[in-house]
C-alpha cells in the first residue's frame, strides 16, 4: 500500500509540476501565466503530499513545503519545454519529480536564462537550481552544491566533413558553447582554439550546422542523440585530462547555507541506492552513460 500511495503521489506531482508554461522557441519568454497555473496545482498537491508521502529522516524535513526551482529549459535531454509548450521534460525534470515524491515537497518552476541562474540563487529568488549545471570550483565560491548525480563528459560536435578526431584538430578553429556554461572556461584550454558563445546550446548547434562556427562543446553523453537528430554532424568525446582537468559532476545548486541541502542530499543517496537515478539517466542518455 505504501508503494502504491507513493506511486500515485509521484504521478500527481509530475502532472502538477509539468503544467507550468514555457516556450519551445525561446528561453526568455515570460512565464507569468505558467507560475500562476503551477502555484494553483502546487497548492492542490501539498495536502496530498502531507497525507500520502511517508518521507523520513533528513528527506522528511521538506514535507509539505512548496519550493521555487530555477532552470533554463534549453538543454535537450536535461530540461526542455514539452512539444505543446505547456510544461517541461528531461533528465533533470525526472530527478526533480523523484525528489519531490521522496521528500514530500511541491514546487513551481522559475524559467530563466542559464547565465542568470547563479545570480538568482545568490539573490534568494529560487530555493535551488537543477539545470544541467556542473559543480565547478568557480561556482562553488558563489553557491553550495549537492552531491553529484552524473559525471560530465566533454563532447565536441562538428560537421562530419571536417573529420575532427581529437583536441589537436581544433587548433586554430572556433569552438562554441552557450553563454554561462562551464565550457567557457574549458574551451580556452584547448591549444589554439578560439571561443565564441551563443544564448543557448540549441543556438550554438544551429550556428555549427550553418557553418558559422567550427565546433560546439557540449555534454558528451548527449552527443550521440544530437547526431541522430542532425545527420550532418559527428562528434568525439574528449578526456578532461587533455585540458588538465578532472571530470566535473552535475549537481543541484543552492544558496550558501541552505537548509534544503542536507535533505536533498539524503534523498539523492536513496534514489541512487534504489536505482532510480540510473534508470532516469538510462532513459534519457542511454545505459552507457549511467554512472
Amino acid at each position: 500500500m505504501k508503494k502504491l500511495l507513493a506511486l500515485l503521489l509521484c504521478g500527481s506531482l509530475a502532472v502538477s509540476a509539468l503544467t507550468g508554461c514555457g516556450s519551445s522557441s525561446t528561453e526568455d519568454k515570460s512565464t507569468d501565466t505558467a507560475a500562476d497555473a503551477t502555484e494553483e496545482t502546487a497548492e492542490d498537491s501539498t495536502d496530498a503530499a502531507a497525507d500520502t508521502v511517508e518521507a523520513t529522516g533528513e528527506a522528511g524535513s521538506l514535507e509539505g513545503k512548496n519550493l521555487v526551482i530555477g532552470l533554463s529549459p534549453t538543454y535537450q535531454n536535461f530540461e526542455t519545454t514539452t512539444d505543446d509548450g505547456n510544461g517541461y521534460e528531461g533528465l533533470d525534470i525526472d530527478i526533480l519529480n523523484a525528489l519531490s515524491a521522496k521528500c514530500g515537497f511541491t514546487y513551481e518552476i522559475s524559467n530563466m536564462s542559464f547565465s542568470s541562474l547563479i545570480a538568482a540563487i545568490q539573490a534568494n529568488q529560487v530555493d535551488f537550481v537543477i539545470s544541467g549545471m556542473c559543480a565547478t570550483d568557480e561556482r562553488k565560491e558563489a553557491v553550495d552544491f549537492s552531491d553529484g548525480y552524473l559525471t560530465e563528459k566533454l563532447g565536441i560536435l562538428f560537421r562530419t566533413e571536417e573529420g575532427f578526431t581529437s583536441a589537436a584538430d581544433l587548433n586554430g578553429k572556433t569552438v562554441s558553447c552557450a553563454n554561462g556554461e562551464n565550457y567557457e572556461t574549458k574551451i580556452p584550454k584547448i591549444e589554439g582554439a578560439n571561443l565564441t558563445t551563443f544564448d543557448n546550446g540549441a543556438a550554438a548547434i544551429q550556428e555549427l550546422i550553418a557553418g558559422r562556427t567550427d565546433a560546439v562543446m557540449t555534454d558528451g553523453a548527449s552527443c550521440k542523440i544530437r547526431c541522430e537528430e542532425n545527420p550532418e554532424l559527428s562528434y568525439f568525446v574528449m578526456d578532461a585530462s587533455e585540458i588538465g582537468e578532472e571530470p566535473s559532476q552535475y549537481a543541484i545548486a543552492f544558496p550558501k547555507g541552505s537548509e534544503y541541502l542536507e535533505p536533498i542530499n539524503a534523498a539523492l543517496d536513496e534514489l541512487k541506492a534504489d536505482g532510480t537515478i540510473k534508470e532516469i539517466v538510462t532513459n534519457w542518455l542511454g545505459a552507457e552513460n549511467a554512472d
